[in-house]
């Protein structure tokens, strides 16, 4: 049973509009009418574009891309929510100068995350889904420098498949590059 089935939408509204975002995606996930009532109502982010960011949504003609997707790009509580930028259907509509806008925001989250000691930051990039990991190496000079190197993709390979057998490993590799190897075999 939804627990907001019956709740009038000014209620709901009024009740998400304090939620950080991460509760708001939550909520949304666990009741139907939040994300009905939340999810697609532009003027809900819009409001909540100027409110937390101080961004006027019409003052910048941003009329190709839905209100909540721009919050959520402008939002940097959630990293997960930068992954529009690599998404082929959405990427051609968000603009040059938000993009690197985004971006630069990205780079200084993704920076002040890695310890600067490279294999704690291995164990850290390991943690990343593939999809926000090659984001990450897109955005910051520092991964990308480490996913160059063929030995953090035969430590990912442990990491994701900790009861392999190395001798199968080695033998299936086949002369592939470590990266090659785990992406034909592993993702």
């Amino acid at each position: 049973m939804d627990r907001f089935e019956g709740v009038p939408n000014d209620i709901i509204i009024k009740i998400a509009t304090d939620m950080p975002l991460s509760d708001i995606s939550s909520w949304s996930q666990t009741s139907h009418r939040f994300n009905s009532v939340i999810g697609s109502n532009d003027n809900f982010w819009i409001q909540r574009l100027w409110r937390d960011f101080q961004i006027d949504y019409y003052d910048l003609r941003l009329t190709n891309i839905e209100p909540k997707i721009f919050y959520m790009l402008y939002d940097d509580s959630d990293l997960s929510a930068y992954t529009v930028l690599f998404d082929d259907d959405l990427n051609p509509l968000v603009p040059e100068y938000l993009i690197d806008t985004v971006i630069d925001r990205v780079r200084v989250r993704l920076e002040s995350l890695m310890s600067g000691e490279l294999y704690m930051d291995i164990m850290i990039l390991n943690n990343l889904n593939d999809r926000d990991l090659i984001a990450s190496g897109f955005i910051s000079p520092r991964i990308s420098l480490i996913l160059q190197n063929d030995i953090f993709w035969f430590r990912r390979i442990i990491h994701r498949n900790p009861n392999i057998n190395m001798d199968t490993l080695r033998n299936n590799r086949e002369g592939r590059s470590w990266r090659d190897y785990y992406f034909q075999e592993f993702s």
